[in-house]
């Protein structure tokens, strides 16, 4: 693998061009529709929003906030501070609020493309992999789920792939280490996850090219990025260990599972010379199983998340037929380990996981976004792996493979977005949405009210 930067071919742009524009299709579709309904998440950041559009204050009286005090937690201001210009412009309704969701799903289209394009750079299949990626995003159940509704995770998730890009360009010039960490830091101010995925893969990171970086000078640059990094997060890690940093953690972490697990109650009573290693056992074991589960084939291809609103009903994150090639791309990944590139989605793939297990979710696809994004890449390069083994060996016949692949692929697609349009609806309605609906029609009512 040489990384020698092939010219973008007019007919790639095009396909790209025809990509983004259905997967943008897909998630502006009926987008003030379905979901049918705000969810409470999606409700209190369109409120807060239209309040910091109108006033300058949160929903709670406070001035220009970092974060924003909601139902059980403090949100992180990003997604409400973008938010306002389409609330200005579209005025307060649930289009306006999934309005951000939803250009950010469609431009990280793009994101992955650029960041496979870097990675295989030199590649002979540099391109059918890229297409592939961002294909494979387009039409991927999970992106398509978090990607409609009003989700801080996308956005945290496009600006953490961005940060990726330009780390990826490093060596190419040590300044971009600035654009990286800058949005690494923006990643940190859309989600909670990212606070801790950011911090972990960035050791690793220090780890893993600590030597390529002395060797190459550039540590006077990263030493002076880092501290870019340290005084971008200054408002936040004033805020980390407060009230407002630990409320999220105190509602969705571990310990809201009790002091004593299933585990406990089947072992360790039978051996009470193990009690007092009992809770850091317990813990241990939920926290390990937690972070494999994200390497699991059964939850990516098979089962997936168990909460409605963030899974597409019949459906697993990726399509099961994508496991043997996922398998594969693992494979191939493996072959090239020493290349700097495929090092760092190993690196990206490991760091991912670590924020959602120490919560109480045993599998929670919104707070671990980065991994999926970084197992379409691999799953492209299993596909165009197998294709080019199959060229070989039979000629013209690959490609009446790939058609019957194609034929099997569509139906699937089609029933996965008409349960996404249709049963999800219904679905959505069961889990106490709906009033919300009508609550905001009386936000719209009460708009006169505050203008005065």
């Amino acid at each position: 693998m040489k990384f020698q930067m092939k010219k973008i071919k007019k007919i790639e742009i095009l396909i790209l061009f025809l990509i983004v524009f259905f997967g943008g299709a897909v998630r502006f579709y009926h987008l003030n529709q379905s979901p049918p309904s705000l969810n409470w998440d999606e409700a209190s950041l369109g409120y807060d929003s239209y309040s910091i559009l109108k006033t300058g204050k949160d929903q709670y009286g406070k001035t220009l906030p970092i974060a924003f005090r909601s139902f059980d937690d403090y949100k992180p201001p990003a997604y409400v501070y973008l938010s306002v210009p389409f609330i200005k412009i579209l005025g307060p309704s649930p289009l306006a609020v999934r309005f951000l969701s939803a250009l950010v799903g469609t431009l990280t289209i793009i994101v992955v493309y650029l960041i496979s394009r870097k990675i295989f750079d030199g590649h002979q299949k540099v391109s059918e992999i890229s297409l592939l990626s961002s294909f494979l995003l387009a039409i991927s159940p999970w992106h398509l789920t978090i990607s409609r509704p009003a989700f801080e995770a996308n956005v945290g998730l496009f600006f953490f792939l961005f940060g990726i890009l330009f780390l990826l360009y490093t060596r190419k010039n040590d300044y971009y280490f600035f654009l990286s960490f800058f949005f690494f830091a923006l990643s940190l101010y859309s989600y909670h996850s990212y606070r801790i995925i950011v911090p972990f893969f960035l050791f690793l990171y220090l780890i893993f090219y600590i030597k390529e970086i002395i060797k190459s000078n550039t540590i006077k640059t990263v030493v002076v990025a880092f501290l870019f990094l340290f005084i971008l997060c200054l408002p936040l890690i004033k805020i980390f260990f407060s009230i407002q940093g630990l409320a999220r953690l105190e509602s969705a972490g571990l310990q809201t599972l009790g002091p004593q697990g299933a585990f406990s109650n089947l072992f360790f009573y039978q051996y009470p010379v193990l009690l007092f290693f009992q809770k850091i056992f317990y813990l241990s074991w939920e926290i390990f199983g937690r972070f494999f589960g994200y390497f699991s084939p059964a939850n990516l291809f098979f089962r997936g998340d168990n909460q409605p609103c963030h899974s597409i009903p019949n459906f697993s994150p990726f399509f099961f037929w994508l496991f043997p090639f996922w398998i594969i791309g693992i494979n191939e990944l493996i072959k090239n380990v020493k290349i700097k590139e495929t090092k760092i989605i190993i690196l990206w793939c490991l760091a991912s996981p670590i924020a959602s297990s120490v919560t109480r979710d045993w599998f929670a696809l919104v707070r671990t976004l980065p991994v999926f994004a970084a197992y379409n890449i691999i799953i492209s390069l299993g596909i165009t792996t197998v294709f080019s083994l199959l060229k070989k060996r039979l000629g013209r016949l690959c490609y009446i493979c790939l058609t019957l692949l194609i034929c099997f692929i569509f139906p699937k697609l089609f029933f996965c977005w008409k349960q996404f349009l249709f049963t999800f609806q219904k679905q959505n309605l069961a889990i106490g949405n709906m009033d919300l609906k009508k609550q905001f029609i009386l936000l719209q009512k009460l708009k006169t009210n505050m203008k005065e």
